[in-house]
């Protein structure tokens, strides 16, 4: 590499205090400088971003989400651009890695996968957004909402210039309690309707519009639009396939089934394999209650590469059909086959626990923690509804997997953040009588056991070691039948 790059994060934000620190932590060994544009919080976020070093700036806000994050870039020192939300957190990449993206000289920006929980967070969607690039004063955002910087960089390099990076943001901003909390959707609409009324042909504002319909599940209003935008397009856009998918997911929910049978099957002679095809196939059949052609379909698309389908929601799918045909070991596998691509998959975890719970198939806790590991315990505690049991199993699967890989030090550092998340756990305040003695009393042992490894000069022994792992076993079953 010729040289180390200065990143500069650029963002803008408001009322942002419950997540906003996550946000920056899990960029914090990547990046030099933080631009933080707000635009009239109400609550702590200048204060957290001020404490986190970041130069807040404030902004007036003027409908236009493509000015505000104009005005952070027009602030920025770096010889690249980061942008995020503060919902957004980036997973995990070394900044070795990261480096190499920007020592590519003939790129000027890169395509970040965007992985977004949505409703209760059981499912997701992935889109692919520039939020890479290098800081040139002509390369700017365009776009009241749904604000897009690619189009500029383009522009400026003859329709290059743009590759896609093996980077993804984590965003939680679709989750339904966010959405009604910060009441986006109906932000997003007025916003979008008023940009319409003075361009009714812009395919892209009619696209946008019907995407947030469809998030706030007016679906007739969502195909309305869509078919507006397909009409205006010239199919030659880069988001066609999104539009067509979601025209498909529109008709199936407003109940044209046969309408949606007879697209896909003029799809389908186009695109054989399409997985994405086969999903809405499913969808068909499930629709139609031949739940073994939709378990078939299904299965069929989790083994192709979808566009707009993440493979782990596929799995959940296919487990979900499995549990309710009172399959459930074949319902856990599918579970597991999720865990291995999303291996923070709260609603995963959810799910096998309570067949565990409920069933008289047992899960091998071993088997479950060499897959399933939470990157951040802080930041994966609470699932979306607001149960911190989940992020206290993760915690124990990641104490047992240091376990079993001999990393005592790493053990004890997760058994530390467990045990101060027991005490503030809300579920487990809950539990009470014998249950909640045996957790308290398998926790402070731990803790004893560990103190006298830690204090020791020479390796535990396997005595000790086997010890400690009867007490992870143990207390991840007590926990699952609480």
């Amino acid at each position: 590499m010729s040289k180390k790059y200065i990143v500069s994060l650029c963002m803008i934000v408001k009322d942002e205090e419950n997540v906003l620190a996550a946000c920056l932590d899990s960029v914090r060994h990547l990046i030099d400088e933080i631009i933080i544009v707000d635009t009239g919080s109400t609550d702590s976020t200048p204060q957290i971003a001020a404490a986190n070093g970041a130069m807040v700036i404030p902004f007036t806000w003027c409908d236009d989400f493509a000015a505000a994050r104009n005005h952070s870039l027009s602030q920025a020192s770096g010889d690249w651009i980061l942008v995020m939300d503060a919902d957004e957190r980036l997973e995990p990449v070394a900044s070795e890695i990261f480096q190499e993206y920007l020592d590519q000289h003939n790129v000027e920006g890169y395509y970040l996968r965007i992985h977004s929980l949505i409703g209760d967070g059981s499912q997701s969607v992935d889109d692919q957004v520039v939020r890479l690039f290098r800081n040139k004063p002509h390369y700017r955002f365009i776009g009241r909402i749904h604000e897009q910087v690619a189009g500029s960089i383009l522009a400026a390099n003859n329709g290059g210039g743009l590759q896609a990076a093996e980077l993804t943001l984590l965003h939680h901003g679709y989750l339904k309690q966010i959405l009604e909390k910060k009441q986006k959707q109906q932000r997003n609409i007025a916003v979008i309707e008023a940009t319409l009324a003075a361009t009714p042909h812009d395919p892209f504002l009619h696209y946008s519009l019907a995407m947030e319909y469809i998030q706030a599940a007016v679906f007739a209003r969502g195909e309305y639009h869509l078919r507006q935008a397909l009409h205006y397009m010239s199919g030659q856009e880069g988001y066609c396939s999104q539009v067509i998918y979601s025209l498909f997911f529109c008709l199936y929910h407003n109940g044209k089934l046969a309408e949606l049978s007879d697209l896909l099957g003029k799809f389908r002679i186009g695109n054989p394999t399409n997985s994405d095809i086969t999903f809405f196939e499913g969808l068909l059949a499930l629709a139609t209650n031949d739940q073994s052609a939709a378990l078939d379909k299904f299965a069929s698309a989790a083994t192709q590469v979808s566009d707009i389908f993440p493979y782990h929601s596929l799995c959940t799918i296919c487990a979900g059909l499995y549990t309710k045909a009172g399959q459930y070991q074949q319902a856990i596998n599918w579970y597991y086959k999720a865990l291995e691509y999303q291996p923070s998959l709260l609603p995963a975890i959810n799910q096998i626990l309570t067949i565990n719970k409920q069933t008289d198939v047992k899960v091998n806790w071993n088997d479950l923690a060499s897959i399933a590991q939470p990157p951040d315990f802080r930041t994966l505690s609470i699932d979306t509804t607001g149960n911190d049991r989940p992020g206290l199993f993760m915690t124990l699967l990641k104490m047992l997997r240091y376990l079993n890989e001999g990393n005592i030090n790493r053990f004890a550092e997760t058994f530390y953040v467990y045990r101060q998340a027991l005490d503030k756990s809300s579920f487990f305040a809950s539990v009470q009588g014998m249950e909640a003695s045996y957790i308290t009393y398998t926790t402070e042992e731990m803790g004893l056991l560990i103190r006298l490894v830690l204090q020791q000069d020479f390796p535990p022994t396997s005595q000790l070691l086997a010890r400690l792992k009867d007490l992870i076993l143990s207390s991840l079953e007590m926990l699952s039948r609480i």
